[in-house]
């Protein structure tokens, strides 16, 4: 018993020691993030680590093919901070789900607003066509916001449960699920 006991003392003495031959640095996905103009992998995560491993790291800037399906995985980001970091990185959380930010300027004002054909008005009958695993259903709701196509708005359906789905067509919202 004495001799596994000391077995284990040399084994993690041992291991404390080893931990200071290098440094391991920590990311921690965030489980939503909205990101602007110039994503860096500070926008989706939160870094521990030495102060230059961090630095390089916190302004990685993240390639848009790694964000056009809306998430950025583990496995990703493990790829990333390899070919930076010559720590350990440890990556906490499975995935991180990204948005993008609306720009200021993408607001029409004045006479632009004039312009827009809203296909779904806020107070009038709309079809919403709710879509999973190839089945379809169809149920009428009443729109709770202006929306031209392809805008995102709130529905409200019998039972005052609300949907928000994008605008295909005229009187047309659609949510897949």
């Amino acid at each position: 018993m004495r001799a596994l006991a000391l077995t284990v003392s040399v084994a993690l003495l041992s291991a404390f020691f080893a931990a200071d031959a290098f440094a391991v640095v920590s990311v921690y996905l965030v489980s939503r993030a909205e990101l602007g103009e110039a994503p860096v992998l500070g926008d989706v995560a939160s870094i521990d680590g030495p102060p230059e491993a961090r630095k390089a790291l916190l302004s990685l800037s993240l390639p848009e093919k790694l964000l056009a399906d809306g998430y950025v995985d583990r496995r990703e980001v493990e790829e990333l901070a390899a070919a930076v970091a010559d720590e350990v990185v440890l990556v906490y959380g499975n995935a991180a789900r990204v948005s993008r930010k609306a720009k200021e300027d993408a607001v029409p004002s004045g006479d632009r607003a004039a312009e827009i054909e809203f296909l779904v008005a806020a107070g009038e009958a709309a079809l919403v066509r709710v879509k999973k695993n190839g089945i379809v259903i169809e149920l009428q709701g009443s729109a709770l916001e202006n929306g031209a196509s392809g805008d995102e708005v709130t529905v409200r359906l019998k039972g005052n449960r609300t949907l928000k789905g994008r605008v295909v067509e005229k009187g047309l919202v659609e949510l897949t699920l």
